[in-house]
């Protein structure tokens, strides 16, 4: 059987700002997608980080049926995967693509327990986009790294998803130990996310002698807890990785800032939340992000 170069139709779930910046790419390709918005109400247009304004089209809905030349994108969060999942499940074809991107961890897992077999690829940004009443603003410019523990690279999914993303987003990069990228990601987001939401902040303010001690003992809890898994990088990496991210996006207001001060749900428990929950079941001890994981719920 022939396959495509690219998919014939995209399916983008949510109307979050990274989503967003994605399907104001497919607007300037042409190519043909849909959004499914829960949320009212939904995002109207993108402001590229060039300034341009990007009208996104409020007649593309939700495709009811998938092939196995379409993909599902899941720029959601990870405490929203279950129901999406449950919704989405019986509309895709054994062999529809899918594509996480989150900033947390257990989104592959949830992806596998409910749908073993499915082609899925994991994705890790970098680029800011700040999310207001019906449009996006992309903030910062970024890298996207794409991996996959279920589909080689050589493959046309692999290709496809590679291409849509370069050119809806910018540089792109297949990274062959997505779990490894993954977990670095999470790491920066265990020390800007919840920190910045505590002391109302933007992520530049983390840079500041007086935050140093607190992030050390993050990073080296974190280091602790990766080393369980047989991933060994120092609390010093750590540490240095999320002042440069900190450094980078010095005016931005991190995703859980954002969350607690529209009093959203946050995601704390995918990030602090899982470093504390693999913590208890490797038996090590991590106050710091207990505490943090603590004082976010009580916000």
């Amino acid at each position: 059987m022939q396959t495509p170069e690219e998919f014939e139709f995209v399916q983008v779930v949510g109307d979050g700002a990274i989503g967003s910046l994605v399907c104001a790419g497919m607007e300037t390709l042409n190519q043909p997608y849909g959004r499914s918005v829960r949320s009212a109400p939904a995002i109207s247009s993108v402001r590229t980080y060039q300034g341009r304004t990007i009208a996104l089209n409020s007649d593309r809905g939700k495709q009811l049926n998938l092939s196995q030349h379409d993909l599902l994108l899941l720029p959601i969060k990870v405490y929203q995967l279950e129901s999406v999942l449950e919704e989405w499940a019986p509309l895709l074809h054994s062999h529809t693509t899918i594509m996480l991107l989150q900033n947390g961890m257990g989104g592959e897992e949830c992806v596998k327990a409910r749908l073993p077999h499915q082609p899925l690829f994991i994705a890790s940004t970098s680029h800011g986009a700040y999310k207001s009443t019906g449009f996006v603003e992309h903030t910062g410019l970024g890298t996207t790294k794409i991996g996959s523990n279920n589909i080689l690279r050589q493959s046309w999914q692999a290709n496809a998803v590679m291409e849509l993303i370069r050119s809806c987003l910018g540089p792109v990069v297949w990274e062959e130990n997505i779990t490894l990228a993954l977990w670095v990601k999470l790491a920066v987001n265990a020390v800007i996310n919840p920190l910045t939401a505590l002391h109302n902040i933007p992520n530049g303010d983390l840079t500041r002698l007086e935050y140093q001690n607190e992030i050390r003992l993050i990073c080296e809890e974190i280091s602790a807890v990766m080393a369980s898994e047989r991933i060994f990088i120092s609390a010093r990496e750590l540490v240095e990785n999320s002042l440069n991210v900190a450094a980078a996006t010095a005016n931005n207001f991190s995703s859980m800032h954002q969350d607690v001060k529209y009093k959203r749900q946050t995601e704390i428990d995918s990030i602090n939340g899982f470093i504390v929950m693999l913590a208890k079941k490797k038996g090590i001890d991590v106050p710091i992000n207990t505490l943090l994981l603590e004082q976010i719920k009580l916000l």
